[in-house]
């Protein structure tokens, strides 16, 4: 063939690829089938590191301390001896003290003006900005090297083999996520925000096709704006597998958008347009306009099934959604019988317990949503027994030493210069795989209830509130408590916030009922009277979605400006108390 000829049908076939490329569709299914190879291989991986996790968390610690011997941090604490002691894992708790922020405070300041080489060698990408519950803006430094492909991978893969999504057509998922680009950045130029912001916004650029909303969506900044445009570009599409969101409490407020702006989204997807409401700059309109939404046929379809159960409508409109993803354990698992009333019996699924000094435990088995296997390797675990959190230099429990039932404070020391750092999460320890353990999430450190060291744990709370509630006739929105220990004797007082309230019986005695059946003690403590009755307040509709904003708003004061992050504490002490008491509309003794 004459060399010209050659040099035609190369460029030919090279032009042919990348038109192909191009098409989201074609992309799609060779993503499609990479993911499923890959989470395959994935599973295999997590699953060998779980049979030997001891050896593999121990490895972790090691590597941890060599990569970071020659920092500020590891020279005064000696990691070089450490790692020569006959075992460094014992010589490491010997040497460390526990930590908490507040002790690394002066440090991570040094690391945001640029200080290099001071907990960690790598260089820091990003610093992580707490949610804010704790009332205090804290910064996390991460690297590049703290990463969890392997586990978020194997996650999926479970997820899929459960549904048998691995044998389905390429589908797409709706991702119910606001990435507003913050130009919040540390004094050295670093960037800082949201994890799980950061993440979805790099996986949104390089993986746009995977989601039903194009780029421009994810990022405008009102967030009821932000949420009816994942509406309208989900409904256009019919090839849709799971809806995911960071925690439950947002995906109800998506829901119940859709379900309040149902006509407008018909609408809108009957005739491609953006209804004048919407608070978008000119700029993302343009972006948005530019993407071919326009379906009239799936508009009609929205309109002929909206006299049915929500559960039945999404079903018409996207016959191939079967799973929910979200963070729904611990406290969060308040929401889901109302997230039931929009999807049904679809699988809710939570991928990890993770926060922003990295993932903790993931879930391998859909079938029991609420239990993780230690994301071992991930970094060097250990655990305080619950009943010494508050002691003044509490021993740690290796994970050989875990007791199948008890709960443990996690400890965790990782890449990015967390070194024995008290996370504040509290996990019940249900069982193992290999010599890893399965746990739940039980509690955040500090959200007991404990004016007479009775000791009422958030679980035993929310069942209790969730039960009481249901005998009262009306469903539990959410709710939190507080105390005054000034009080003779010290009480309890919950805000409460309900659907359908009932006009009989009073929900304070039922409340007081149900605490005392799910924790002994505080019976005991009732009975002897060094406990009060409890006061319930009863709040407006729509308070505790107020209360969230008032605690972004001062999170944005502080530097946070991530709404979504924002979590509703099952304690709450200043401003946000004084936030509910001003929302109350009656209250029951």
């Amino acid at each position: 063939m004459h060399p010209k000829a050659v040099v035609s049908l190369v460029l030919v076939c090279g032009v042919s690829l990348v038109c192909v490329w191009r098409s989201d569709g074609v992309k799609l299914r060779l993503f499609t089938l990479l993911r499923n190879w890959t989470s395959a291989r994935a599973i295999k991986r997590v699953r060998k590191l779980l049979l030997n996790g001891k050896q593999v968390n121990d490895a972790a610690l090691i590597g941890i301390l060599k990569a970071n011997r020659d920092t500020i941090w590891g020279r005064r604490h000696a990691f070089l001896q450490i790692l020569t002691a006959d075992c460094p894992t014992e010589a490491y708790q010997r040497a460390m003290p526990l930590v908490e922020w507040s002790q690394l405070e002066e440090a991570i300041t040094a690391m945001t003006y640029g200080a290099p080489n001071v907990l960690c060698k790598e260089p820091v990408i990003f610093w992580a900005a707490s949610s804010g519950t704790t009332g205090r803006l804290k910064l996390i430094p991460v690297t590049k090297v703290l990463q969890a492909k392997d586990w978020f991978v194997a996650s999926s893969g479970c997820v899929h083999q459960h549904l048998s999504l691995h044998n389905s057509k390429p589908l797409k998922d709706i991702v119910v996520f606001n990435t507003t680009r913050s130009q919040t950045f540390t004094p050295s130029g670093v960037p800082l925000g949201s994890v799980s912001g950061r993440m979805v916004a790099e996986y949104v650029h390089k993986y746009g096709f995977m989601f039903t909303s194009p780029p421009a969506a994810f990022e405008v900044p009102h967030l009821p704006t932000c949420y009816y445009l994942h509406w309208l570009f989900g409904l256009s599409e019919e090839s849709v597998k799971s809806i995911g969101g960071s925690f439950a409490p947002n995906l109800l407020e998506w829901f119940q958008l859709g379900l309040s702006q149902w006509q407008d989204l018909a609408s809108d997807l009957r005739h491609g347009t953006l209804q004048g409401g919407l608070q978008l700059s000119w700029g993302h309109r343009r972006q948005l306009l530019r993407v071919a939404f326009k379906n009239t046929k799936r508009a009609q379809l929205m309109m002929d099934c909206a006299d049915l159960d929500f559960p039945e409508r999404i079903g018409k409109l996207w016959p191939h959604l079967q799973h929910i993803s979200t963070i729904a354990t611990g406290s969060f698992s308040v929401y889901i019988p109302r997230l039931r009333t929009f999807v049904g019996q679809r699988l809710i699924h939570t991928t990890a317990i993770a926060g922003s000094e990295g993932i903790v435990a993931v879930n391998l088995d859909p079938r029991q949503p609420a239990r993780f296997h230690l994301a071992v390797g991930m970094a060097y675990f250990e655990f305080i027994p619950e009943q010494h959190t508050e002691d003044p230099a509490p021993r740690t429990v290796d994970l050989p030493g875990l007791e199948v039932g008890q709960n443990y404070e996690l400890v965790l020391t990782n890449t990015s210069g967390l070194y024995r750092y008290r996370m504040g999460d509290v996990l019940k320890v249900v069982g193992r795989e290999g010599s890893t353990p399965l746990v739940e999430f039980a509690h955040r450190r500090g959200t007991t209830l404990n004016i007479a060291n009775e000791k009422t744990t958030e679980a035993q709370s929310l069942a209790a509130l969730t039960q009481a509630v249901a005998q009262w006739g009306a469903q539990l929105v959410d709710f939190t408590a507080t105390s005054d220990p000034n009080q003779i004797p010290p009480q309890y007082e919950f805000f409460v916030e309900v659907l359908e309230p009932s006009a009989s019986n009073n929900l304070a005695e039922l409340v007081e009922a149900a605490l005392r059946r799910a924790n002994p003690a505080y019976d005991g403590f009732r009975r002897n009277q060094k406990i009060g009755a409890p006061v319930v307040h009863m709040v407006g509709i729509g308070t505790f979605d107020r209360l969230r904003r008032f605690m972004a708003d001062s999170g944005r004061e502080r530097g946070n400006t991530h709404t979504q992050q924002m979590k509703v504490p099952r304690m709450v002490r200043g401003p946000q108390v004084q936030f509910l008491r001003e929302a109350v509309t009656s209250t029951m003794r």
